[in-house]
């Protein structure tokens, strides 16, 4: 059987025998399933700094703004991010985060076509 291309971008190859993301290989028929999902930590961090807001209003002004700042930064910096996961027998293995959430769905869609024909 023809080996089949389901994307070929740097860094990134998928075809019907292999999957290639950032160095890592992994054999398609090992793969039961593809998990892209958006970690919770945005609300930890909008917690952080509802947290921070508090405290300025009860007095810690420095502890409370340090606070304000660090989880507004935190959630800024986390509502985008995405992770790519395989799993297999041996249960689930990141193997991709990124901020494109575009790239990381169209990675994992070629992931599912290929594990599907495979």
């Amino acid at each position: 059987m023809q080996e089949l291309s389901y994307l070929q971008e740097p860094g990134f190859s998928v075809t019907s025998a292999r999957v290639d993301i950032a160095g890592q290989s992994f054999a398609t028929r090992n793969i039961g399933s593809v998990r892209v999902e958006s970690p919770h930590t945005s609300l930890v961090a909008a917690l952080v700094g509802l947290v921070g807001l508090t405290a300025v209003f009860f007095g810690a002004a420095v502890l409370g703004l340090c606070l304000a700042i660090a989880g507004g930064v935190w959630a800024l910096a986390t509502l985008n991010l995405r992770r790519l996961s395989l799993v297999a027998k041996g249960g689930a293995k990141l193997t991709f985060v990124s901020s494109d959430a575009a790239m990381v769905e169209r990675v994992g869609s070629a992931i599912s076509r290929a594990v599907a024909v495979g």
